[in-house]
């Protein structure tokens, strides 16, 4: 169906806007503490008059706010939608690159992804989380059609979330001669690190310093949250799907 995409991401909208209570998340509170303090002049601390510190993660995300604040709209609000359209942005994405890829014969991913409840829950609980899925199907989106703006959507990502490095090094490895695709994300990476080592004294993001484990432990801890995160992810959703995708179901 030639529209799929586009009711999957319908799909995606009105399921998201169903946990609209749910949200934010008492994290994105820091976020939106860091976004006023940062437009009224104060910097990147969490109390003015403090040294600097970066208790968040997600800069493009503070910064975000921080633009929202500034045109005085409430951060509780702009951050909910902001993630509810993005996770419908990520969904059509994935439809649309299925799509071309399978022709309108194939059960499409991108339905499925709109009916996971963690997707919805993310798309209001705030941290630009389902921002990064958005940003990241759109870069796969145009790395597929070998567009010059692919590099553009993965440098908006490495800004959101500093571990999207890895597909920048995924990129140089496999695919040298796009220098472009991945010149401009390895320029934001190497950015924000500048402005982190001036501004924080630190090259690594704080998790790095404040949560680092022993190895061991860190496995353990990655393994329980996998094995949870699958079961409660829809998982029996994925096998239904699958196996419509293999009957090559019309949809």
């Amino acid at each position: 169906m030639r529209f799929a995409p586009w009711i999957a991401a319908a799909v995606m909208l009105v399921h998201a806007l169903t946990f609209w209570s749910a949200g934010p998340s008492d994290d994105d509170f820091i976020c939106y503490r860091y976004a006023r303090n940062w437009i009224e002049g104060h910097g990147f601390t969490f109390n003015p008059g403090e040294d600097p510190v970066e208790g968040f993660t997600n800069p493009l995300w503070v910064m975000l706010l921080g633009a929202a604040l500034k045109l005085g709209l409430e951060p509780t609000v702009f951050s909910r939608v902001v993630g509810i359209l993005a996770a419908a942005t990520a969904v059509w994405a994935v439809g649309d690159v299925w799509r071309k890829r399978r022709g309108e014969a194939a059960f499409s991913p991108a339905l499925l992804i709109a009916l996971l409840p963690p997707m919805a829950w993310h798309a209001v609980t705030g941290l630009g989380t389902t921002l990064l899925a958005a940003l990241l199907a759109l870069w796969f989106r145009a790395h597929d059609e070998e567009r010059p703006a692919a590099g553009i959507w993965l440098a908006l990502a490495c800004l959101l979330r500093q571990e999207c490095a890895l597909f920048v090094l995924a990129l140089v490895l496999l695919a040298p001669r796009r220098r472009l695709e991945w010149l401009l994300p390895a320029l934001a990476l190497l950015g924000w690190t500048s402005l982190r080592w001036f501004t924080f004294e630190r090259l690594l993001p704080m998790p790095w310093y404040a949560k680092k484990l022993p190895l061991s432990a860190d496995w353990v801890y990655g393994l329980r949250y996998l094995g949870v995160a699958t079961l409660t992810s829809g998982i029996a959703l994925f096998a239904v799907g699958a196996s419509l995708a293999r009957g090559n179901l019309r949809i």
